[in-house]
C-alpha cells in the first residue's frame, strides 16, 4: 500500500469518479482472510491509503468505492 495523494491520477481532479470507474472487485478467496481483507479495506477507507501494482501489461491502481458518488458505494 502506498500514498493515496501519490497515485490520485490528475484527471480525476478534472472530473467525479463515476459507476463507469469501476472495473474490478476483490474478495478474499477463503472465509478464513476475511478479516485481514476488512482491515486491509478499513485502512483503505480512512482516505490515506491505495494499492498499486505494476505488471508487465501496466499499472493497476485500487482505490475504495467511496471514491465514488454515495450511491455507488460498496
Amino acid at each position: 500500500m502506498v500514498s493515496k495523494a501519490d497515485l490520485w491520477p490528475e484527471y480525476f481532479n478534472t472530473s467525479e469518479a463515476n459507476a463507469d470507474d469501476i472495473e474490478l472487485f476483490f474478495f478474499p478467496l477463503e472465509a478464513r482472510h476475511q478479516e485481514k481483507f476488512d482491515c486491509l479495506v478499513d485502512d483503505m477507507i480512512g482516505g490515506v491509503y491505495a494499492l498499486r501494482a505494476l505488471t508487465p501489461y501496466g499499472e493497476l491502481l485500487v482505490f475504495t468505492s467511496i471514491e465514488l458518488p454515495l450511491p455507488h458505494w460498496n
